[in-house]
């Protein structure tokens, strides 16, 4: 019955909460926070999670600011509609950028939801726009799809998406935001190499070093990471496994280190003491009260002492 159970632990991950945070920053934009948020956990294949952030994106309060943004939308689309340049399109997309993301830091009332999400197609299409008809289009043009992308939003998947990111660096290979979310992308699918390299890169950047207090503690993450990682690669043993998986754990990023103990469980069938009680603390802080205590009861009758 347990060993059964256990096959639910990489499901039920999905629900847990992310562990704590470090020091927050302020320039990522909001919409970038949100939308990778949304797009990671669908990435993951052996770990990671990304982290909250918070920035000083504009949400509309009032009936005032509502009406200025109104006109504003108007006037812009009126100009792109007549005379598309490359600044009136990326003005638009930007403010449709703005309208579909940022008020999702508050409460939600009912319909928004949907008007959001128009507003983000709408900046896709523009952005879309951008990257065909000026290229090469800014960076956070690129930027910007590739989150959509990631996020489901806008079609191509996992390789499109980050090919629209490695863009926007291409473009821009000091803007923070892009460095700092291509580093949680990486990390998020294992590639700590690559996820040590954008960080590296975010802290020579111009503003990079204010924010090594925030950066510095993912980098040091990713190449404590690394090796277990490499020698996964090269033999998917249980014991290779079990060493991420302890890795992930120390590193307090225990879904990544349950996913793994329970490929160890499940799949490889070797019935790690250790790792079962792991397993168990991950499904009772999943709400899985009675398949806990199983758990936990198997991992003390394997190692008693």
């Amino acid at each position: 019955r347990y060993s059964a159970k256990t096959g639910r632990v990489p499901r039920a991950l999905d629900t847990l909460q992310p562990p704590p945070a470090p020091p927050k920053r302020r320039s990522l934009p909001l919409g970038v926070v949100l939308l990778l948020a949304l797009m990671v956990p669908s990435l993951v294949l052996i770990g990671g999670f990304v982290l909250p952030r918070v920035s000083g994106a504009t949400v509309t309060t009032n009936s005032a600011s509502a009406l200025s943004l109104g006109r504003e939308l108007q006037r812009l689309e009126q100009r792109v509609a007549s005379n598309p340049t490359r600044d009136d399109l990326l003005a638009l997309a930007d403010l449709y950028w703005q309208e579909g993301t940022a008020t999702m830091s508050g409460v939600v009332a009912v319909g928004m939801e949907e008007d959001m999400k128009t507003f983000r197609d709408k900046a896709a299409e523009l952005y879309r726009r951008l990257e065909t008809e000026f290229a090469p289009a800014p960076g956070v043009v690129y930027q910007r799809l590739g989150l959509l992308t990631l996020n489901g939003e806008s079609e191509g998947g996992l390789d499109e998406g980050l090919r629209y990111l490695e863009r926007a660096r291409e473009v821009e290979p000091q803007n923070l935001d892009t460095l700092y979310v291509l580093g949680e992308i990486y990390y998020g699918l294992g590639r700590m190499d690559a996820a040590s390299d954008a960080w590296e890169s975010f802290l020579r950047a111009p503003g990079g070093s204010v924010e090594a207090e925030m950066v510095e503690p993912r980098l040091e993450a990713a190449k404590t990471l690394a090796p277990f990682i490499l020698r996964v690669e090269e033999e998917r043993s249980a014991d290779n496994l079990l060493a991420l998986a302890d890795a992930y754990w120390n590193l307090e990023e225990r879904n990544a280190a349950a996913n793994l103990y329970a490929e160890v469980v499940t799949q490889l069938e070797v019935e790690s003491a250790k790792a079962v009680s792991r397993i168990g603390q991950m499904l009772f802080f999943n709400g899985d009260a009675e398949q806990a205590v199983l758990a936990l009861e198997r991992a003390r009758a394997l190692e008693p002492d």
